[in-house]
């Protein structure tokens, strides 16, 4: 019978011997998870917070060391059949190791689960390190994962034979999802890194076809001077520039004497080699921002923008004189090829370039008309455009 007054009467003490070992358990449990959502939690925070995908990893890595209180902690991923590589490390003593699959490996990739290494020295994998092993890895644990198909390793080491347990081993398995998503993100920003590479160098590819493009349709193929097209949009900028600035602008044409002739007695061929010449070396003589272009067939033009009439008339006689002294193609002699050229001013009221060569081709006329070989300038704007 029992006696109800004595202090342990009624008192099962292996079940509240139990009931205390469930209740360690039960905290045990929730430390556990605690410091796993912890983990999880800073690791999504540095890893959404990272500028790179590699800042990423490597900060979940250093946060899975402190959190565990391993030595070191380093990622392997398989570069080549059986072949792995550190990917990031928390200690520059593993970075760039490479290891070969074995038996740990084998069974390790094989059950998909983490395996506790107690002794690193009877491991194959790691007999190819002995200074690691030495200086850094007594004891570790390994965790399998994959994210897409790279096979990869989660290793933590201790620098105590023996000092890895399960316990260990639990807390990575928890943490596999986090690795995961991780490096998913990793490959998934450097394939979003090498699309915006290739799609930047495909765009530049594009635009210099497209610069390439505009600039051949304003280019004359065979002086590499500006074409008509190109010579009218450089002159409607300039008469706009001229107007709104009160500047004055001249006009040259340029027109070679007699050309026919130097075709039908030389050929084609030196006859555009004489166009060529003569374009490239009437153009050295010109300003930097002069523009001369040619029109077509042996008839170019010149822009001389804040140049009065009187001067762009001095700039046709200094070009009308070198051409005559000058041995054309390496074939014809000085003299024998020569040019005439008109001379004109933007009017004052004038917006249109195709009414300014109107006026200069008079003028070029004039100067074939008095027996070529000379420069014409329009004396006076026409009346109805006088100010």
């Amino acid at each position: 019978m029992t006696d109800r007054n004595h202090p342990g009467a009624g008192v099962d003490y292996e079940e509240l011997y139990e009931a205390f070992l469930d209740l360690e358990r039960v905290r045990r449990r929730e430390a556990e998870s605690r410091q796993v959502a912890e983990i999880l939690l800073d690791g999504l925070r540095d890893l959404t917070s990272a500028t790179t995908a590699q800042d990423g990893l490597d900060s979940v890595l250093s946060i899975l060391r402190q959190a565990g209180g391993f030595a070191a902690v380093f990622v392997l991923v398989e570069e080549a059949q059986d072949v792995f590589k550190v990917l990031s490390s928390t200690d520059s003593v593993f970075e760039g190791t490479v290891w070969r699959k074995k038996e740990v490996f084998s069974r390790l990739l094989e059950r998909m689960k983490p395996l506790v290494v107690y002794d690193t020295r009877s491991v194959p994998e790691w007999q190819r390190h002995p200074g690691v092993v030495r200086e850094r890895a007594k004891a570790a644990v390994h965790a399998p994962f994959a994210f897409g198909r790279v096979r990869a390793v989660l290793t933590c080491v201790r620098e105590e034979n023996g000092a890895c347990a399960q316990t260990d081993a639990k807390l990575l398995y928890r943490l596999m999802p986090l690795l995961e998503q991780t490096l998913l993100t990793m490959r998934r920003m450097d394939e979003l890194r090498l699309a915006k590479a290739a799609l930047h160098a495909k765009s530049c590819a594009l635009e210099s076809t497209v610069q390439e493009n505009r600039l051949l349709a304003r280019t004359d193929f065979l002086t590499d001077l500006p074409n008509r097209r190109g010579f009218f949009e450089a002159g409607a900028k300039e008469i706009r520039r001229a107007h709104r600035y009160g500047r004055p602008l001249s006009v040259l044409l340029l027109d070679l004497d007699h050309f026919k002739k130097v075709n039908d007695v030389y050929g084609h061929d030196v006859g555009d080699h004489v166009l060529a010449q003569f374009g490239q070396k009437c153009r050295g003589r010109l300003r930097e921002h002069d523009l001369m272009a040619r029109l077509g067939g042996e008839e170019f033009a010149v822009l001389l923008p804040e140049t009065p009439v009187a001067e762009a008339s001095q700039v046709a006689e200094g070009l009308r004189r070198f051409v005559e002294g000058s041995s054309l193609a390496g074939v014809l002699e000085a003299g024998e090829v020569t040019v005439s050229i008109g001379v004109c001013e933007l009017a004052p009221q004038e917006d249109s370039l195709s009414e300014v060569l109107k006026r200069v081709d008079t003028a070029l006329y004039m100067a074939k008309q008095a027996g070529r070989n000379l420069v014409r300038p329009e004396q006076a704007f026409p009346a109805s455009r006088a100010s």
